[in-house]
C-alpha cells in the first residue's frame, strides 16, 4: 500500500465559464462532460506544463461527477537506474532509455469532479494546478475564448482548524518561498497573487532572473518571511492584524506557512486544508487509480452527509 492525502478544491470561474461561441456552463463538471465528450482521443486532451506533457489517460461519466486521471511525462527522458555491484567498493549509475514507444512516468493525478468541487489525489510531480492549464488548451482545440473559461482551483479551509486558531489567537506566522525560476516566472503568469509574491518579483531583478533565460536556478535559494505577535506588549488590535494575517494566507495560494497560536499549537499549511489521507494499492511507483477514484467518491460522500 502507498500513502496519498486527498485534497479538497473549489473551482471559481473568472467569467462564469462563458465559452465566445453563445456556451454558457453551469459549472466546471458540466463544461468537463462537453470537453471530454468532443474530444475522445488522448492526443487532443493533452497539454505541456513545466516542460512535461499531461495527457488525460481515462476520464468516465456519472449522473452526479466527471472522473478523470491524469499523466505526466517527460518526452525520451532517460532514468538514472542502480546496477546491483555488491562485491565493488565503487559502482556508478546507469541510465536507461524508456522501451521503444513508451516514456517514463513522472506523476499523475486521480480526480472527481462534482459542480464547482473537486477532490484530487496528486503527486509530487504533478499537481492540481494542471487542471486550469489542460482545460485552457482543450478549450483553445474547441476554438472557445479560453480567458472566459479560465477558472482557479481555491483551497477549501478545514473549519474545525480554523476554528480552532481563532480561539486560540495568533502568535506568529511563517512563510516560507523557493526562490527558484520556474516560481518567479510563474507569478508573471499566473493571475492570483500570493503574499511572497512581490518579494519574489524584486528578487528576480537581484538575482538576474530572466523568463525563459537559461541562467543557474538557485534552488537552494529561499525566502522566509514572520510574523509574530508581541504576547507581552500586544494589543487586541495587534491580536486581529496578525489574526487577519494567517486567514488571509489560509486562503491564498501560499503552499509553504506555518502557523502558531498563543497556546503553542501549530498548523502547517498542509493542516489547514480540507483533506483526508488514505492507503491505496501500489502500481510500481504511483497507485491504482481505480482505487484513488474510489476512495476520492468515499471521501465526497462523507463530506456531503457531513460525517
Amino acid at each position: 500500500m502507498r500513502q496519498r492525502t486527498l485534497y479538497v478544491r473549489t473551482a471559481v470561474s473568472f467569467d462564469h465559464f462563458q465559452t465566445g461561441t453563445g456556451l454558457q456552463f453551469e459549472n466546471l463538471e458540466e463544461m468537463m462532460r462537453h470537453l471530454l465528450r468532443d474530444f475522445t482521443q488522448i492526443r487532443d486532451r493533452s497539454c505541456s506544463h513545466a516542460g512535461k506533457t499531461v495527457e488525460v489517460r481515462h476520464a468516465t461519466f456519472q449522473d452526479d461527477q466527471v472522473r478523470m486521471y491524469l499523466v505526466a511525462y517527460t518526452p525520451d527522458d532517460n532514468m538514472s537506474v542502480v546496477p546491483h555491484a555488491g562485491n565493488t567498493d565503487i559502482a556508478e549509475l546507469e541510465i536507461s532509455p524508456p522501451p521503444i514507444n513508451t516514456d517514463y512516468l513522472d506523476g499523475d493525478l486521480m480526480l472527481i469532479i462534482r459542480g464547482d468541487n473537486v477532490i484530487i489525489c496528486q503527486s509530487a510531480a504533478l499537481r492540481a494546478t494542471a487542471l486550469p492549464i489542460l482545460v485552457d488548451r482543450m478549450a483553445r482545440n474547441a476554438g472557445w475564448n479560453s480567458q472566459s473559461v479560465a477558472f482557479n482551483l481555491k483551497k477549501k479551509a478545514d473549519i474545525d482548524v480554523i476554528e480552532t486558531i481563532r480561539r486560540e489567537g495568533v502568535h506568529a506566522v511563517n512563510l516560507n518561498s523557493v526562490a527558484h525560476k520556474l516560481s518567479v516566472d510563474d507569478i508573471e503568469k499566473n493571475a492570483s497573487q500570493t503574499l511572497l509574491s512581490p518579494l519574489l518579483t524584486e528578487l528576480k531583478a537581484l538575482i538576474g532572473f530572466e523568463a525563459g533565460s537559461h541562467h543557474a536556478e538557485a534552488e537552494n535559494l529561499k525566502i522566509s518571511v514572520d510574523f509574530k505577535f508581541d504576547k507581552k506588549n500586544g494589543t487586541v488590535l495587534d491580536q486581529r492584524e496578525i489574526r487577519g494575517v494567517a486567514e488571509f494566507i489560509i486562503d491564498s495560494d501560499e503552499e509553504l506557512f506555518t502557523i502558531q497560536t498563543l497556546l503553542g499549537n501549530r498548523f502547517s499549511s498542509e493542516d489547514t486544508v480540507l483533506s483526508q489521507t488514505v492507503n491505496l494499492p501500489k502500481q510500481g511507483k504511483t497507485v491504482q487509480y481505480i482505487a484513488a477514484w474510489q476512495s476520492i467518491e468515499e471521501f465526497f460522500n462523507q463530506l456531503e452527509r457531513g460525517d
